[in-house]
């Protein structure tokens, strides 16, 4: 059979699939390039991310509706629909954000555009004289699998090398380029007739349309669990979530590559029942039963792939949740075949409802469900609403396959109920780490060993391990530990008071974590103290964790927790701080990674008082000596004066002021002086001395003196994804010596310093040397002893110093004329004795 305008059916098919395919890469690339609008508009919070996945699911679902039948468009020339609905899509994602609109009507409004082309198309397609039914779904199909590309091409390439507003141009470029793949499938002359809608518009069936919706929302909830699951092991980051958003839609569009009669009733129920039942339930029972994280798909791959991110965080992707919604792509291509009911609705009545039900299960899911009932409980309640559809789909396919469908659902229930009811009391302790959450004598933290636990909608956090070595972990990172990070917390807390010799009245707190923070700075008399926190269980786990010992902070007068987005909270601050700080997780985690742009530093910058400072925490776990040199002259294009310290390896403190900074001795001796603050350092970091605070600072300055060109921003967010990848390719923790090798250049900052050639200032700098070395700053530690030598004069001790100093940088050769020397000096210097044996065996 041929077509009105004498062209073969199949290849008007075949340009058709191609105009589609790149239509949804367009579409779907714009929506990474609003994203992340969005999330730098309203905050990186769950409910961010959440309201960014209902409303474009929703807009696309409301646009196939309300677009008109019977425009002028579709009646004179079979391509002028298709063609000006996706003209309108392309304007509009290309020129609204050129406006000062509202980001989140915007991004329902450019899916309701979204929504038109799918419509128009669909409405062309279906005049076709050889179009059937049955070849719906796989004209869905290959929408979303060009959506699946789109994801992944911005993802994963434009956004890292281009930065989003190139993103939008390429975008733009490809919605254009499917304009004339629109007029080439349409084409075989500009009139036709009248021919039979394959599709005839009468009273149709309501269950159908039902049955779509619960299959939408059971895929976006299947999506969103095991989502979280791939989170918490692969991490937060940016592959993570658009390796989720990728596999999910490419899953699902080649599912609905299958017509409908393919493989018959029966089968396509046993499948499904397989797909999105059998096998998310199994998967978790596997889980639980190996420990989860230790035989994982994602560190199989990364370690066969040289630890690539990209690559293991989508083959995790690919083995976990493509098969799931895979089963969800089969159901949806059935029913909008026809498959379901002899009175089928229009497709684009399936097609809204498919796109409502996902709608609300990114909000009910996250929000309802695994509150109220944790995440094992959750899914087995996604898995067992997927048994109505399994079950109508049973009862109305081909007549051979009723009854073992019937059978087959009906077996599965008790299965599930008991499932349903024994995961109830298993909470996903499977998703979490167990490096550093040991108790003694006890394998693993799980269990009663948990201090705390809670499941919130897109976090899960726990607080787990013996008093005094508590963990803070949120989904499946650990963000606090008591005893490890107990002199960063601490010293982020004092270093502003300690430098500036004064008080701080309003202080911002950007970041909860364990609370130790916000306790350092209520130890100084301030006025309020603003703490803003994303995640709502991080607060109820420093009320219940850590034996409760920050939860009285939280309480005190002045005091106020926010809930909320740090950036936007910034943006938004109706009034100037004095003190601003800084400590949020990674910057390659999504949430915490655009309070790292220059963006986040001139919106610090603008609320801070005159003369106010800032104190930046910087992990530098998996971090290049040229990562940190962007993020140095990235705050250093905002603030002009930056003072780095480190007083425990991987973690950095940047304190920041327009106005000038400096260390001066003196008014590091009249703060340590103070009682109470000389004893809670001496507790928790063991400094008491201005010379062992010296220990701790790096300076700052690079040696040329020259800032890198550039600059890590909200436009081309580098450190996001350059980081990503370090920390799968690299050790996550690289030579830290060598990471802060930019950051040499320090002495010309201290005042105040004992006379120059005088044994006081000897004392001194032999004294700072050794602290920066039990701070694990060896090479930094150089400088001081060399000057303590200088001012002293050779003795056993600073040359046994300087010996340890090239011996951690692996200079035996050095090392052992420096212990050889310590030993003639001093012949019951054991100290040199045993390090030049430890050098024998390194050897």
């Amino acid at each position: 059979m041929r077509g009105a305008g004498g062209t073969a059916p199949r290849v008007h098919m075949t340009s058709l699939a191609a105009a589609f395919f790149v239509s949804g890469a367009s579409a779907l690339l714009f929506e990474v390039y609003w994203i992340r609008q969005v999330t730098l508009s309203i905050g990186s919070s769950p409910i961010a991310f959440a309201l960014v996945s209902s409303l474009s699911v929703l807009g696309l679902g409301v646009g196939a509706w309300v677009f008109p039948q019977g425009i002028p468009g579709l009646r004179s020339g079979r391509w002028a629909g298709p063609v000006m609905a996706e003209a309108a899509s392309g304007l509009s994602n290309a020129l609204l954000p050129e406006f000062p609109f509202p980001t989140l009507p915007s991004l329902f409004l450019v899916s309701l555009f979204a929504g038109f082309v799918v419509a128009a198309v669909t409405e062309a397609w279906k005049r076709f004289p050889a179009a059937d039914r049955k070849d719906i779904g796989p004209l869905y199909a290959w929408n979303f699998l060009g959506g699946g590309f789109g994801v992944a091409l911005g993802g994963f390439l434009l956004l890292p090398v281009a930065g989003v507003s190139s993103t939008r141009w390429v975008a733009l470029a490809l919605s254009v380029l499917s304009l004339p793949l629109f007029v080439a499938a349409f084409r075989g002359g500009g009139r036709f007739g009248p021919v039979a809608d394959p599709v005839p518009v009468r009273r149709f069936d309501f269950v159908p349309s039902a049955l779509v919706a619960v299959t939408g929302a059971t895929g976006m909830g299947l999506e969103i669990l095991w989502g979280r699951w791939i989170s918490q092991m692969a991490g937060s980051s940016v592959y993570t979530y658009f390796s989720v958003l990728a596999v999910t839609i490419v899953a699902f569009g080649a599912g609905c590559l299958f017509p409908r009669e393919n493989g018959g009733g029966r089968r396509r129920v046993y499948a499904f029942l397989s797909l999105t039942v059998a096998y998310p339930l199994v998967l978790l029972v596997a889980l639980l039963s190996l420990r989860g994280f230790e035989v994982s798909p994602y560190r199989a791959v990364a370690a066969w792939a040289g630890g690539s991110p990209p690559l293991a965080v989508l083959s995790s992707a690919i083995l976990v949740l493509s098969p799931m919604l895979f089963g969800s792509g089969l159901f949806f291509s059935f029913a909008v075949g026809g498959g379901l009911s002899d009175r089928p609705p229009a497709h684009r009545t399936l097609f809204m409802s498919n796109c409502l039900g996902a709608a609300a299960g990114a909000i009910l899911v996250p929000f309802a469900l695994i509150p109220a009932a944790g995440t094992g409980p959750a899914l087995a309640a996604v898995c067992a609403s997927n048994l109505l559809p399994a079950a109508v789909m049973a009862l109305r396919a081909e007549a051979g396959g009723r009854r073992s469908g019937v059978r087959t659902v009906l077996a599965a229930v008790p299965f599930l109920a008991a499932a349903a009811f024994w995961l109830a009391g298993r909470p996903a302790y499977f998703l979490l780490p167990r490096e550093g959450m040991e108790r003694t004598g006890r394998e693993a933290p799980w269990g009663t060993s948990a201090e705390f636990f809670d499941e919130g909608p897109f976090s899960t956090v726990i607080v787990g391990g013996e008093r005094g070595h508590e963990v803070l972990v949120v989904d499946g990172k650990p963000e606090s530990h008591a005893r490890r990070d107990r002199p960063t917390q601490t010293m982020l807390a004092q270093l502003p008071f300690l430098l500036k010799g004064e008080t701080f009245l309003d202080v911002l707190l950007i970041g909860l974590g364990s609370g130790a923070t916000l306790d350092g700075i209520l130890l100084h008399p301030v006025r309020t103290v603003d703490c803003v926190e994303i995640s709502p269980e991080v607060v109820r786990a420093v009320r219940e964790g850590f034996g409760r010992r920050y939860a009285p902070a939280l309480s005190r007068p002045g005091v106020r927790v926010i809930v909320g987005d740090g950036r936007r909270f910034l943006r938004e601050a109706g009034r100037r701080y004095d003190l601003i700080v800084s400590q949020p997780s990674n910057p390659w985690v999504i949430g915490a990674s655009s309070l790292f742009t220059r963006e986040a530093f001139l919106a610090m910058e603008r609320v801070l008082s005159p003369g106010g400072v800032a104190v930046i925490w910087f992990q530098t776990y998996g971090v290049s000596p040229e990562d940190l040199r962007v993020e140095y002259d990235t705050v250093r294009s905002v603030f002009p004066s930056v003072l780095a310290f480190s007083f425990s390896p991987g973690d950095i403190l940047l304190v920041c002021s327009v106005a000038p900074l400096g260390v001066d001795m003196r008014t590091l001796g009249d703060g340590l002086s103070a009682l109470p603050i000389m004893s809670y350092l001496k507790r928790e970091t063991g400094i008491s001395t201005p010379a062992e605070f010296l220990g701790g600072f790096l300076g700052g300055v690079p040696p040329d003196g020259a800032r890198n060109r550039e600059w890590n921003t909200d436009d081309r967010p580098v450190l996001e994804y350059r980081m990503a990848r370090s920390v799968a390719l690299r050790d996550p923790y690289p030579p830290y010596a060598v990471v802060l090798e930019p950051l040499k250049g320090r002495a010309a900052r201290i005042a105040g310093l004992p006379p120059e050639g005088t044994r006081a200032r000897g004392e001194l700098f032999l004294e700072w040397g050794e602290a920066a070395s039990r701070m694990g700053l060896a090479r930094f530690a150089e400088e001081p002893f060399r000057e303590a030598l200088r001012l002293r004069g050779a003795d056993s001790r600073t040359l046994n110093d300087l010996g340890i100093v090239r011996f951690e940088r692996k200079e035996y050769n050095q090392a052992s004329r420096y212990f050889d020397a310590a030993l003639r000096l001093d012949p019951m210097n054991s100290t040199a004795r045993e390090n030049l044996l430890a050098i024998g065996r390194e050897r």
